[in-house]
């Protein structure tokens, strides 16, 4: 059921970020993962729940502003320093789930500025460099960077298409949290090779996107397996 609260995402329209914007994002990323580094031997006696939470943090923040450049670049007068509500800290997972996704009906994972259908890999690579590997997956190409857990899958055309994130801080859902938040999915496909088999949940992002979740195939040992990664992928 469609929450009164939901935006109508059939009426936003696909935002490209300019280099600089993405730049920008990308040094305030990557200044919370060195602090969080950092900060680690002192918060290793602290609960590993809440460590995994605090470092997911800012995705509010980062979310708010992914939505909000286009409009401060047009009107510098709008610009106002973060509220609360872009603030405000992921500590349960279901609120986690539903920030996944709000950034997947844009086209996004979280803490990451780059857009399925909309974003060239050769935009990527300006701003974080050659991935760590490159691999050939069906009829595209994936270009991983393993140091900061993302990937992206591309076409011949140089078009990203699929964007996923390995990061930790996304690990602590489980199977179940994200049927009782979303319900069940429209499908559920799976994966299998000699190192692993997978259960890859689907669900319908707004009216341009696909959200997949993969998690390990649950089993009696393990019934409740954490989430691996995630996948956001334009309809096609």
């Amino acid at each position: 059921m469609k929450s009164d609260h939901e935006p109508n995402w059939s009426e936003l329209s696909r935002q490209e970020l300019s280099r600089e914007d993405r730049q920008a994002i990308w040094e305030g990323l990557h200044q919370r993962i060195t602090q969080w580094e950092q900060e680690q031997p002192k918060r290793r006696q602290k609960r590993v729940g809440r460590l995994a939470i605090l470092s997911f943090a800012a995705t509010a923040a980062v979310g708010a502003m992914l939505f909000a450049l286009p409009q401060l670049r047009d009107d510098p007068q709008q610009a106002a320093p973060p509220t609360a509500r872009e603030t405000k800290q992921v500590t349960e997972p279901s609120q986690l789930i539903q920030q996944i996704l709000a950034s997947a009906q844009l086209g996004h994972v979280p803490d990451s500025p780059y857009t399925a259908g909309v974003t060239k890999i050769s935009e990527v690579e300006q701003d974080l460099g050659p991935a760590n590997r490159v691999d050939t997956a069906g009829e595209g190409r994936y270009a991983t960077y393993e140091t900061i857990g993302f990937a992206f899958g591309f076409d011949e055309d140089g078009q990203v298409f699929d964007v996923r994130s390995y990061r930790p801080a996304l690990q602590i859902l489980r199977y179940e949290d994200v049927q009782s938040v979303l319900g069940r999915p429209r499908q559920i496909s799976y994966y299998e090779d000699k190192q692993t088999t997978q259960d890859i949940l689907h669900y319908q992002a707004g009216t341009a996107f696909d959200l997949l979740l993969i998690f390990p195939r649950p089993t009696a040992k393990q019934p409740n397996p954490h989430l691996h990664h995630i996948s956001v992928v334009e309809f096609k």
